[in-house]
Parts: C-alpha cells; structure tokens; sequence
C-alpha cells in the first residue's frame, strides 16, 4: 500500500509549482469516518437520502491508508454520482491541464454493473453540461465520453486489483482529453463536451447499475490544473518535452511527431533542426563533414577528399577532386556527354588494347580497377541499357 501524504509529495513535486490542486483526498480520518460518504466533507449525491450501505466509507478494502469508498451495485438499482462541490473557475487555456486521478477496485461478483467510473460537470446554466467522463463497463472494457457518446478505447482491465486511473483535460482550442490506465495512456485527444464553460463545477464517482450486484471501490481522488507550457495536452511535469512547438501534433509521450529536416529525427530531439535533406545525421540530428571541407557528410560528392567548391565537370556524381576520371562520365567513351550506340567502337576499341587516348581508357574502366578490359563489358552493356 502507498502511504498517501508521500504519494501526493511525489506527484506534486513532478508538476510545475504553479500547479493549483483543486481537490484531495484519500477519504482518510479526521475528515472521514466510516459510514455513508453523502455528507461527509460535502460529499452530496443523486442517492438522497443515503439508500443503506450504497455508498460507504469503509476500512476493510482500500488502496492507501486505511480507508476508501465502497459503492454496492446490489443495495441499488439505477445511475447515481457522488460528488463533492467544487466550481473551481480559473485562468484556463492552452497552458493549463485540469488532472483528475483516482484509483478504482471492482469486485468479481456478477452480474457486473453497466459502468464503474468518474463523471465531469461543468456549470452551464440552466442544466450543467459534461465535460469528460471514463467508465469501465460490465466486461472490463475502458470507454471514454468523446462529447457526444461512450467510446470503446480498446483498453480492459482486471478485476480483483486496484488500477490508477487518469483523465488529463486541455482547455485549449479545442477541447480535448487524454486518458490513462496505470500510467499507460489509452486514448488521446479525444475531443470533450462542445460549449463547456471554464468552470470545474464537479468531480463525480458515477455508478450505473443495470442491474449488477458487484461493488466498486474508490480511494485518492487527485484533481488540480496544471502549467501546460507547450499546451500540447500533457503538463509539464508529465510531458517528456515540454516546449514542443506551438500547433505540433505529439505523441504518446508528448513529442512532436514532425521531422522537418526530414532527417530521420524528430523535432524535439533534433539538435540541428536545419539539417539538409541529403545529409547523414548522428543520433541528434546533427551532419558531419569528415573532410573538413564545408561539405556536409551525404551532401559532399568527395567524403573523404576535400572539395570544397563541389566541382564536378563531368556530373557523374563524383567531384572533380576524387574522380579518376574527371572529364569523362563513366561509359561516355567518345566524350560527347552521353553514353550510347556512338560509344560503342571507342569502347571495343580501348578494352581490346587498341590505341586509344587516356580519356577514352577512363571513361571506359567502369569498375575502376585501373584498366579497360572484358570485366567493364556487363557495366558497360547496362549504361548502354539505362541500367
């Protein structure tokens, strides 16, 4: 079990200090006592007055401390919330995350309920609206509300075990939300409830019974906002790079996903954001030029022999300063700028040993072996062809 005060030390010291925590609790004495959690420490609820043993808080089943809420689906039949009142308006937006933490015990006994989970309410008038809600329903799968309805995340969980559950709310435009199941994120940017107004009016344990006869245990309610300074959806002190660009989507670990340069690295781990496409990087994204030349390293027509001005008469790719060849494209026999039927004498003639110019004899040793001869026919026979 975690001892609650170093738990919430750890979490608060891993998020910016302006992080503003909205509420708390482990539903630990002297605030709490065993018993009906609706009135205590403001606790109100859809179930009142308090149906016995639906919602308790008890000491026999809890993850940290000694105690934790027990909701009986058996003691109950229909939807209810538990919530404490809240209306925490603040400075939202891009560089905020509203954070809402909890961790979640469901039981074995069956039938299971339709939905174990937390409901998020803004104040809108006449009628709150939703924000953002999570469940787990009657065959362990993980939903989450994308605004208009429960979505399947692909993510279930066990029964029988405590898991931690996390929703990470972005008040930037627009609304969106990442969830988490024991620090492994399950859905992410998963747009909230249109409309909502700035306020976080309430945090709900939310229970829908259809029928169930399990029970749910809840314990270490977490809720806070956040400094988000790259506002892109992950605080600071969860996001693995935290000064991500403005508008760059990210991933999983809150890193942009583009790579600019095209260099084969990402954005936020390129220490040479500018690097040519061409140009062969290191683990930072960062070229090299082994010659020394100017010349980066994939861009330089002579890696190891410097060529600074890149000159290369003949444009076969090889720069004039470590061509052997440097007037004359490979095959180009005859020196008129094209390999074809006309190269065709020259060649025979420079392979079998006939008088022939030095030129003629470069442009004919294709596997630059220093010489001329049958070997360079098949390399010959394939410029010939285009190959």
């Amino acid at each position: 079990m975690r001892i609650w005060l170093a738990s919430i030390l750890v979490i608060l010291s891993a998020r910016a200090v302006s992080a503003q925590v909205i509420y708390t609790t482990p539903f630990e004495s002297p605030v709490f006592v065993n018993g009906n959690l609706l009135g205590q420490d403001g606790w109100t609820s859809t179930d009142s007055p308090a149906t016995p043993g639906l919602a308790l808080i008890q000491n026999t089943v809890f993850e940290s401390g000694t105690r934790a809420v027990k909701i009986d689906a058996a003691a109950g039949f229909m939807s209810h919330w538990w919530w404490k009142p809240l209306n925490a308006t603040m400075p939202m937006g891009a560089s905020t995350v509203v954070q809402i933490s909890w961790d979640m015990y469901l039981d074995t006994t069956v039938p299971a309920s339709a939905a174990w989970g937390v409901d998020v309410y803004d104040n809108s008038i006449p009628v709150s609206r939703r924000v953002s809600a999570m469940v787990v329903n009657n065959v362990n799968q993980v939903l989450i509300w994308n605004g208009f309805s429960f979505v399947n995340t692909g993510a279930t969980v066990t029964r029988n075990a405590w898991h931690t559950y996390r929703i990470d709310l972005n008040y930037g435009a627009p609304l969106k939300a990442n969830l988490f199941v024991d620090g492994q994120i399950v859905a992410q940017e998963v747009l909230l409830e249109p409309g909502i107004t700035m306020t976080i009016a309430d945090v709900d344990l939310y229970h829908v019974d259809g029928g169930g006869a399990d029970k749910g245990y809840y314990d270490n309610l977490f809720i806070a906002a956040l400094l988000d300074s790259d506002g892109d959806g992950f605080a600071d002190g969860d996001d693995t790079c935290p000064a991500t660009a403005p508008t760059e989507p990210v991933d999983t670990m809150g890193c942009s996903l583009r790579d600019e340069d095209e260099d084969g690295v990402r954005n936020d781990f390129d220490l040479c954001p500018n690097t040519p496409t061409c140009a062969t990087v290191d683990s930072g994204g960062c070229p090299g030029d082994i010659d020394s030349d100017g010349a980066l390293n994939g861009c330089d027509n002579c890696l190891t022999t410097p060529n600074a001005n890149q000159a290369d008469a003949d444009q076969d790719g090889m720069g004039d300063a470590c061509d052997p060849c440097p007037t004359r494209a490979p095959g180009d026999a005859n020196g008129d700028g094209f390999v074809d039927g006309r190269d065709v004498a020259r060649f025979i003639k420079a392979v079998f040993g006939m008088p022939a110019n030095p030129n003629d004899v470069c442009a004919c040793d294709l596997n630059q072996d220093s010489f001329a001869n049958l070997p360079d026919l098949p390399l010959f026979v394939n410029k010939l062809l285009g190959l």
